[in-house]
């Protein structure tokens, strides 16, 4: 039984998955209830900023580092990896520079996020992070879950006996919290020094490489960033415009809503590939009636599921912040219902990029991301907390709006 799990790379890729998110969601709770509400937003701010990073590596170096890996021969892989890793190391260069540069423009907006007090810590946890995250994919593409599934928990493990260490002798702060973050991507990056030991690089290849990767990255990034900001600009003017407490009110309610994400992760694994093998095997009626069944099916459990939270939201905020949260049960119980809308968005989306034909999805984005970035500031300013609730949910429902009515369109015509 457990060898057969240890051979198994989609279980142990599932089980990963489960131990990063699951920390994810327990650092949150665990860093609200030692450093307070404040702290968490302030906190939470700065880690928008390592997300939004993310999204940029994800776009210019991890999906092309999946995508083209596959055409490179036994002899020849090692030299993608190595110089794939270089443009790795040209974009933390890069970003840093960037990030030098928001700081100084940051400084004008008198704001209550010091970025320039914390800018080395935050260098260095951009600098780890893109490393680790890289390095984490990469035992992916290599078909090396095992080893990153153990990498995964060792370092979690170590996060969480540090940080209670600090919580216990009263000397946890959020420099402290920065510093742990970088300190255990820094030891997963260490930890996965046999693949950097492979690689190889020839400048023949180099900028042979760079033009493939740009061919599949270059729509991807701006596409990223659209998404990106789609769905984080009210989050944002939300820090901005009420402050860090009220930022972390709402991360601290979208944590607990971010249980849901298992199931989002596991769809991905599972159907976004399958969907697309039925649309080629099986033709577009069967593709249709496959993603309406899913979506029938996932709809009644994700409404379940708000529901639950609904009714149990003083309850959760209780149990997993303490009391002074459970005066803002309300917002919980009005975003619950985000996870049904957000479950609607996933599946539809498979099919369009099955059909080929993914400008819906790239438009939702860009259409959203203009709206929030023209009105939901005012929004915010005038409305407070109660436009943003409005904000998120106009959001998600102009992009399904977009989405299923482009693919119902497509079905038709095509």
């Amino acid at each position: 039984m457990i060898n057969k799990f240890l051979k198994d790379n989609k279980t142990l890729t599932l089980f990963d998955q489960i131990i990063v998110s699951g920390s994810n969601f327990l650092s949150s709770i665990l860093i609200l209830r030692y450093l307070g509400i404040e702290e968490f937003g302030i906190f939470s701010f700065f880690w928008l900023v390592i997300l939004f990073i993310y999204s940029i590596q994800q776009s210019l170096i991890i999906s092309p580092l999946f995508s083209n890996s596959p055409k490179y021969k036994n002899s020849n892989l090692n030299i993608f990896y190595g110089n794939i890793f270089i443009q790795q190391i040209i974009l933390i260069i890069l970003t840093l520079i960037i990030f030098l540069i928001f700081i100084k423009l940051f400084e004008i907006i008198k704001s209550e996020y010091n970025f320039a007090d914390y800018f080395l810590e935050i260098s260095f946890l951009i600098i780890t992070s893109q490393f680790y995250n890289f390095f984490r994919r990469l035992h992916y593409s290599k078909g090396l879950q095992l080893n990153i599934f153990f990498i995964d928990m060792i370092i979690y493990i170590i996060f969480f006996i540090i940080l209670n260490y600090y919580n216990h002798n009263n000397s946890l702060n959020l420099l402290i919290v920065l510093k742990l973050f970088s300190f255990i991507f820094f030891l997963g990056t260490l930890l996965s020094y046999k693949l950097y030991k492979e690689f190889k690089f020839e400048k023949k290849l180099f900028f042979i490489i760079i033009n493939e990767n740009w061919s599949i990255s270059s729509w991807l990034v701006f596409s990223n960033i659209i998404q990106w900001f789609s769905a984080n600009l009210w989050l944002i003017n939300i820090g901005l415009i009420l402050g860090p407490f009220y930022l972390g009110v709402i991360r601290a309610c979208q944590t607990i809503l971010n249980v849901s994400n298992l199931l989002f992760q596991a769809m991905e694994n599972i159907y976004a590939q399958k969907i697309s093998l039925i649309f080629q095997n099986d033709g577009k009626d069967k593709m249709r009636k496959y993603i309406f069944k899913l979506n029938y099916k996932g709809l009644f459990f994700t409404v379940l599921l708000s529901f639950l939270i609904f009714f149990t939201s003083e309850i959760l905020l209780v149990t997993f912040y303490g009391k002074d949260l459970s005066k803002f049960n309300h917002i919980l119980s009005i975003l619950a219902f985000m996870i049904p809308l957000n479950f609607l968005n996933y599946l539809v989306p498979y099919g369009l990029r099955a059909l080929g034909k993914t400008f819906p999805i790239f438009l939702s984005y860009l259409i959203t991301s203009m709206i929030a970035l023209l009105f939901s500031g005012l929004i915010i300013e005038r409305y407070q907390i109660n436009g943003f609730l409005v904000g998120v949910y106009l959001t998600q429902v102009l992009i399904l709006v977009i989405t299923i009515g482009s693919y119902q369109y497509i079905i038709k015509k095509k």
